[in-house]
């Protein structure tokens, strides 16, 4: 969170005398759900203290947009994962996750040791925010290297409608630990480790 104050303030020209405290500048900011989820709630309780009248305008992502909307300059930051990230933005890496496995207790799939052949044969949950496929590969692009696919049954364009599902099936749904933690302290659901190694996701 102090980071990301850090980048926000430096966004403003330091010869206008940016005052925190005084300004009333609306920031807007790119966010997926699952960053919105982990880092908004701690971010707006330090601009109460730090930046009481600025403003952050949250917007959804668009891979398509990204680079036109940071050069129009009707963005100032994004918080992503970003592994083809455009080659003119200024990006630092932030902090790292890594994916999980996530289902509902009791899921009749995940009971004993799955293989990774079974991991395969499970019904998925595939996340494609914005139709970007960044957390989706994570996974699939590993299986590929082993000649495996996984059985996708349902592609949604965010994470938030995911736990509510995965309650009421025996679906399974790969994401971010940080978001899987939020989600299993609100719904009977339990994490599980992906019977593969995946890649950490380093957040920028």
């Amino acid at each position: 969170v102090q980071i990301l104050i850090r980048e926000m303030e430096g966004l403003v020209d330091d010869s206008g005398g940016f005052d925190p405290l005084r300004s009333r500048r609306t920031f807007t900011l790119i966010l997926t759900d699952y960053i919105d989820a982990i880092l908004i709630p701690s971010l707006q309780q330090r601009f109460r203290d730090l930046a009481p009248e600025v403003r952050l305008r949250i917007v959804g992502p668009d891979p398509f947009r990204l680079a036109r909307d940071f050069g129009e300059g009707s963005v100032d930051l994004t918080v992503s994962y970003f592994p083809d990230a455009p080659g003119d933005l200024i990006s630092r890496r932030m902090f790292s996750d890594k994916m999980v496995c996530l289902a509902r207790r009791g899921n009749p799939a995940i009971s004993g040791d799955l293989t990774l052949a079974g991991f395969c044969n499970l019904d998925h949950v595939a996340i494609e925010p914005a139709e970007a496929t960044m957390y989706r590969a994570v996974l699939d692009e590993s299986l590929a290297k082993l000649n495996l696919v996984r059985r996708v049954a349902i592609s949604k364009p965010d994470f938030v409608g995911v736990p509510f599902l995965l309650e009421r099936s025996d679906l399974v749904a790969t994401m971010p630990e940080r978001l899987a933690r939020l989600f299993t302290a609100k719904f009977d659901l339990v994490t599980f480790s992906p019977p593969i190694d995946l890649p950490p996701l380093d957040i920028q």
